[in-house]
């Protein structure tokens, strides 16, 4: 039996994720790969990356609230650099998984739609 603390803690990651401020998630990718017959490695790259992405959204809002608690309202250049940094690491993240879902899918997508 796992002690209260780790089911707290578990709870509050669970919460956090539902809770998540984007919520659109990676639904449309996996939908489309489901028609495409992918192999199981194609599988786990594209929900690995889908994991990075989501990992780096969730921290990327986790810094923009915290920055906001802590200016009270007023917003500190590096407070406005912190967040402008964090939103730049989600943005690499979606460029590196859309880069991989296009390499990953596009093949098979082209042999669909020229068929």
């Amino acid at each position: 039996m796992e002690d209260a603390f780790v089911s707290r803690k578990r709870f509050y990651s669970i919460v956090g994720w539902v809770m998540m401020e984007e919520g659109a998630g990676p639904r449309g990718t996996w939908a489309l790969a489901s028609c495409l017959g992918l192999k199981r490695t194609e599988w786990a790259l594209l929900l690995l990356v889908s994991a990075l992405v989501l990992a780096a959204e969730l921290i990327n809002t986790a810094i923009e609230r915290a920055v906001d608690l802590a200016c009270g309202g007023e917003l500190h250049p590096l407070a406005k650099l912190a967040k402008d940094t964090a939103s730049g690491a989600v943005l690499v993240c979606a460029a590196a998984a859309a880069a991989v879902g296009i390499i990953i899918m596009g093949p098979p997508l082209w042999r669909l739609l020229v068929t």
